[in-house]
């Protein structure tokens, strides 16, 4: 098993949409690509210099990388009955929602964006149909959705301040929700066409 720096240093440049050159290039050449694949096989870990130029070249702080920089509650899945959750499977997952959040935290400050969530239904205790019908009812009301169907699952999600993004997720999971720092709830999705259809999608960001 590859270490959990090797993971989310994959992960990281991937969801960058970087090749390993383009991250040596993005560092001013600081490291080869050797190197940097050195690193994301487990084989070798960086100097703390070399650790903060990878964090600078991918816009996050080097906490991302010791998994410190947020603290993420055991994320719940919409995967397949196949798919089979190991330690290194669970840090993969780990590494892309802590990167969605250091962007978009930086992104946040820089636009003094304020991000607040409030769920009218938190308190209700559901145990059966009955309750998730009367929970759902309640909920639709309070965000004025009407008795007819949402035009836009993912635009109702956001403007009530889920943040929600988009990545490649692995085979098997669809979509993941978590909160972040026991104050962000977060979705993410996997919006490939060889993966999912509008109509799955929608109904994985409502699950």
């Amino acid at each position: 098993m590859r270490s959990d720096f090797a993971i989310r240093l994959y992960n990281a440049r991937r969801i960058s949409g970087l090749s390993l050159d383009g991250l040596s290039e993005a560092m001013n050449h600081a490291v080869s690509k050797q190197c940097l694949s050195r690193y994301e096989m487990g084989v070798m870990k960086p100097r703390p210099k070399i650790l903060l130029a990878i964090s600078e070249a991918l816009g996050i702080t080097a906490g991302y990388f010791s998994g410190v920089s947020s603290n993420i509650n055991y994320p719940m899945l919409r995967a397949s009955v196949q798919c089979e959750m190991t330690d290194e499977l669970l840090c993969q997952i780990e590494s892309i929602i802590l990167f969605h959040v250091e962007r978009f935290r930086q992104k946040a400050d820089k636009l003094n964006l304020a991000c607040s969530f409030s769920c009218p239904v938190r308190h209700l205790l559901v145990s059966d149909i009955r309750g998730a019908s009367a929970a759902a009812d309640m909920l639709r009301n309070e965000w004025s959705c009407g008795d007819g169907a949402i035009p836009s699952m993912l635009r109702l999600l956001e403007r009530r301040g889920i943040l929600l993004f988009e990545s490649d997720l692995p085979e098997g999971i669809m979509g993941l929700s978590t909160w972040v720092d026991e104050k962000y709830p977060l979705i993410i999705l996997d919006t490939r066409t060889d993966k999912t259809t509008v109509e799955r999608l929608r109904f994985t960001a409502a699950h």
